[in-house]
């Protein structure tokens, strides 16, 4: 699910997986794109125990330049539970083949889980086997798409060598609790198996917790300070004027991350003595930057920031999927206000606003049909919706339009 894989990165869309690129890291230049494995011509347990073999080959080299394992146990690989998003179901051996042929006929990436204070060392060891075979020969290491670790995850490309595809594999460092990913860590990457057999993909439930978390989050009749009106603690430098030191644009506290989980981005301003500040009767916040920021990866803790009351019996079961969210979003009663704003902000904000970004490289068909299952999808949950739909129309229009100048990361 990576590419999705960072599909959401607080406010922003990133790709969605298999649109990574091989690059020489001294030039730059592009060496290798990713192909997608087409499951009517694989074997799926071929593919399975070659790139098994290719992870377990991975884990001894590390150890061997590490002196530790890569993996705290190979287990976590032969169980399936180091694999996120629709891998997890590509190793799932409760599904057989037939079903998951049905319902993924192709595989575009491979999601797999590294602990987190690995990553850097990982990405200098691919950095080494560049062009050498692994896996028992069955895959060469082509590269990774940056010239050095940025983010939460490595998106390399091996080249299956029979038959010929270039696979793309996003490693996604995670915080690991003794051998296996944390709560938190499947959660922000997982696509459940129900959203899989609708056609949905594992982004659509990160994007309606991001809008989620937007819309409930709101902030009225409050001022937001400029970072010259306020000292590092959050503590008036100055009485600022409401004139110069005010948005003006409505802002939403509360922003969702895959890689480090829900942060509030604003906090209360104080004066010298420690009290509230107030301007013209309405009190002032100030913008905490990212890198000071506390984040809350406690499911239980997000649920209730989300729903504002504790979940009970399956909540947090249902709250691991979209379609698992559609229905929490019924049985809490969220309102037709907010759910409207939610799926206004969708369409804005993630999907074809002006700012939003691409799915796809240079393939506008496959970025639609992606985003209109799962936007078709909360319309049929909530009818009442459709309105909205009609009214976007002519931006979701404009948006295909452009799609070319639309930015798809990397």
């Amino acid at each position: 699910m990576k590419g999705f894989k960072q599909f959401i990165n607080e406010e922003r869309l990133l790709v969605e997986g298999g649109n990574a690129k091989a690059i020489n890291r001294k030039t730059q230049e592009v060496i290798a794109r990713p192909q997608r494995l087409d499951m009517s011509k694989v074997s799926r347990k071929e593919i399975r125990k070659k790139l098994l073999d290719l992870f377990k080959d991975l884990n001894i080299l590390f150890g061997k330049k590490y002196e530790e394992p890569l993996w705290p146990s190979i287990t976590v690989l032969t169980s399936g539970h180091a694999f996120n998003g629709s891998t997890e179901h590509l190793f799932d051996p409760e599904i057989s083949d037939a079903e998951f042929k049905k319902y993924k006929k192709v595989v575009g990436d491979v999601d797999l889980t590294v602990p987190k204070a690995h990553m850097s060392k990982l990405f200098d060891l691919l950095a080494d086997l560049e062009k050498k075979k692994l896996g028992g020969g069955h895959f060469v290491y082509l590269g990774q798409n940056k010239p050095k670790l940025m983010g939460h995850a490595i998106n390399a490309i091996f080249q299956l060598q029979e038959p010929k595809i270039n696979l793309q594999v996003d490693f996604e460092g995670v915080n690991y609790e003794g051998d296996s990913p944390d709560a938190f860590g499947k959660f922000s990457h997982n696509s459940t198996w129900k959203d899989v057999q609708q056609g949905v993909k594992g982004l659509a439930h990160k994007i309606l917790i991001q809008n989620f978390a937007r819309v409930v989050s709101q902030m009225n009749n409050i001022v937001i300070l400029t970072p010259s009106s306020v000292d590092a603690q959050g503590v008036i430098k100055a009485k600022p004027k409401a004139s110069s030191s005010v948005t003006q644009e409505l802002p939403t506290n509360l922003a969702f991350s895959v890689d480090r989980g829900v942060r509030e981005k604003y906090a209360p301003a104080k004066d010298s003595k420690g009290q509230d500040v107030y301007i013209d009767g309405k009190q002032a916040f100030y913008q905490v930057k990212t890198t000071n920021s506390k984040y809350s990866t406690d499911l239980s803790g997000i649920y209730q920031m989300l729903f504002n009351r504790k979940p009970k019996d399956d909540d947090l079961q249902k709250f691991h999927s979209f379609n698992g969210m559609l229905s929490l979003m019924k049985s809490n009663r969220v309102s037709q206000k907010v759910i409207s704003n939610i799926f206004l902000s969708i369409l804005e904000k993630s999907f074809f606003g002006k700012h939003a970004a691409g799915t796809e490289n240079n393939n506008p068909e496959g970025d639609r049909n992606t985003k209109m299952v799962i936007v078709n999808r909360i319309v049929k949950e909530f009818p009442y919706l459709k309105p909205i739909l009609e009214k976007s129309q002519q931006m979701i229009d404009r948006y295909y339009d452009n799609y070319k100048e639309v930015k798809v990361d990397s």
